[in-house]
């Protein structure tokens, strides 16, 4: 349990990085560069492992609520997958919309459950 939080942390800073660089770039036009499509790979891998080690840990501690924002998160991910497979293409604003809830939430649930996440101690059952 405590790599598994060791590794949720680490994949959430480096998610809340992505995040911020990828919508910098998204913002500034850079969109469809190289820098930004390694952006968005990085960050379609960090994102879906960091959502499910960190709802995972949280659920275990007994922060459901936090649990579930991270479930939430993963259900999103899902629902653009089957959307684009489908052939239907979000818009950048849905796209940056979302970029923005996520950011959100990974910043808001890290300041607030953080402490705990990085505690050796705390409660996993």
């Amino acid at each position: 349990m405590i790599a598994m939080r060791r590794i949720a942390i680490i994949t959430a800073l480096v998610t809340v990085i992505v995040f911020n660089a990828v919508i910098w770039m998204g913002v500034m036009g850079l969109d469809g560069s190289t820098w930004f499509e390694a952006g968005v790979l990085v960050m379609n891998i960090a994102m879906p492992l960091s959502s499910a080690l960190l709802g995972w840990s949280l659920l275990r501690m007994g922060r459901r609520v936090g649990a579930g924002f991270f479930a939430v998160n993963l259900v999103l991910l899902a629902l653009l997958f089957v959307l684009q497979i489908g052939g239907v293409v979000a818009s950048r604003g849905v796209l940056f919309a979302l970029d923005l809830y996520v950011l959100n939430i990974y910043v808001i649930l890290l300041a607030r459950h953080g402490h705990e996440l990085m505690d050796l101690e705390a409660r996993t059952s």
